[in-house]
């Protein structure tokens, strides 16, 4: 099971590192989605401490990305 997790958050990490700088390419792929997918993840199944530490930095990278969008948006 541990490996699936591995799997999925490998892939929600490619995924943020490319779509979130192209928001405006692809906006089905927001940062609300990812994080929906994040706590869909964290809630569904036991996680290594790894796992959640790793789970924590996408966060903080989404968080990031909001701060920066919040602050481009501003006039």
């Amino acid at each position: 099971m541990h490996a699936l997790v591995d799997e999925e958050l490998a892939h929600i990490e490619a995924i943020i590192q490319h779509s979130l700088s192209e928001i405006e390419i692809n906006p089905f792929l927001t940062s609300p989605y990812w994080r929906r997918r994040l706590a869909d993840l964290l809630d569904c199944i036991e996680r290594s401490p790894s796992q959640l530490r790793r789970a924590d930095a996408l966060i903080v990278a989404l968080d990031r990305f909001d701060e920066q969008c919040a602050f481009s948006e501003k006039p």
